[in-house]
């Protein structure tokens, strides 16, 4: 029942465990006991490449604060667009930034999650950063 998922971005195999026995972690995103999980696809990003402008900024946001909750960005992000986020908008792009493995998602209650920066998602913003220096410094 359990064995090699195949990653279809790099050619690997990760090995599925059973969630409910154990912690355990997949191209950086955990798992824990009691999580209702059937599959998981782990959809790794390539830099910020792949990414929209909204979601480089949300992961910017994210990058800068201490565990964010959603609402916190949101107040931030609509503080810089100087307009009003949909739900329908957010949720689904920090969604993203989770699975694609930039973002880590956790429960601070039962009614709000944060959300804070992986290492891949640290690494995507300097690789970004050095990227742009190279157009922008004199």
């Amino acid at each position: 029942m359990f064995g090699p998922i195949p990653n279809r971005n790099r050619g690997e195999n990760v090995t599925r465990r059973d969630p409910f026995a154990i912690t355990f972690t997949v191209q950086g995103l955990t798992v824990r006991p009691g999580n209702d999980i059937k599959y998981l696809f782990v959809e790794l990003a390539d830099g910020m490449n792949d990414l929209t402008g909204f979601q480089r900024d949300l992961l910017y946001v994210i990058a800068g604060a201490d565990k964010p909750s959603g609402q916190d960005i949101k107040s931030e992000i609509e503080r810089y667009y100087s307009s009003e986020i949909d739900h329908g908008r957010l949720y689904p792009n920090l969604d993203t930034l989770v699975n694609k493995g930039l973002v880590e998602k956790g429960e601070l209650d039962r009614r709000t999650n944060y959300y804070a920066i992986t290492e891949a998602g640290e690494q995507a913003i300097r690789e970004r950063q050095d990227w742009e220096r190279q157009y922008t410094d004199s």
